[in-house]
């Protein structure tokens, strides 16, 4: 296997090399792998079902939401971590802040060392690169889920204390 990337050229607009034409590899993305389909292959390498490992995932997540909104950070091993991080806009005086200036939440993660050194040199084998033409470099434009069509979305029951059924939407 090796990773697929694509040739993009540009034009610089500013600095010392104003005006000159460039050329950077950018990934390209073939395909997408859903939660049905990541559920299936890690039964594969475990004792459960895969609706087994979906119902824990699914908890996962709500547990991990349930904590980040407490201001935890969830550390995951070997896996990495995830923070609740957000902005705001500045006022000049301190007085004139209020939480209206505060940016919507994000979700950080932080992949561990250990997942960063699997990623880059793939079990210890390097990693291949293969270029492809512009063409099949083009990205095509994924439906997003909507909210409820299975599993938690993060803020689905937060704060309520009732976790969602697991079954739902299974």
């Amino acid at each position: 296997m090796s990773i697929k990337f694509k040739l993009v050229g540009r034009k610089i607009n500013i600095g010392p090399q104003k005006g000159k034409n460039i050329y950077t590899a950018q990934p390209v993305y073939l395909d997408d792998m859903n939660f049905k389909e990541l559920c299936t292959r890690i039964a594969e390498y475990s004792a459960m079902t895969s609706a087994d490992v979906r119902a824990v995932l699914d908890r996962m997540v709500y547990v991990m939401n349930e904590e980040l909104v407490k201001g935890r950070i969830v550390r995951l091993e070997d896996f990495g971590s995830f923070r609740l991080s957000f902005g705001s806009k500045a006022v000049e005086k301190e007085g004139d802040f209020n939480t209206g200036l505060i940016r919507t939440p994000k979700i950080l993660f932080t992949p561990s060392k250990e997942l960063k050194a699997s990623a880059t040199t793939r079990g210890g084998q390097g990693l291949a690169y293969e270029r492809v033409s512009a063409e099949t470099g083009r990205r095509k434009v994924l439906k997003s889920a909507k909210p409820g069509a299975g599993g938690v979305t993060p803020g689905d029951n937060a704060g309520s204390g009732t976790p969602p059924n697991p079954g739902s939407g299974l």
